[in-house]
């Protein structure tokens, strides 16, 4: 087990955090990248917890120009990985 595991173990343990908070409708996952929807609605609280519990790569296009999660725009979230 490398690093690479050891990324992946962590993207899985922020993903069950998230999905714990607001479940989550996962559209797409390959060994680069995992994208979802939220069942519920997203709230300020709900990005706030994102915010501050994802550290898996993320997508240049989650943020915007004043560096913040743009998840309300999109309406997904989209982890990667290389």
């Amino acid at each position: 087990m490398g690093a690479h595991s050891d990324e992946q173990q962590k993207t899985i343990e922020q993903i069950i955090l998230v999905n714990e908070q607001n479940p989550i409708v996962p559209f797409f996952a390959d060994p680069a990248g995992f994208k979802f929807k939220f069942r519920n609605s997203i709230t300020d609280d709900l990005v706030s917890f994102l915010e501050a519990t994802l550290s898996a790569g993320m997508d240049e296009q989650m943020i915007n120009e004043d560096g913040e999660l743009n998840v309300r725009e999109t309406g997904f979230v989209h982890l990667w990985r290389d």
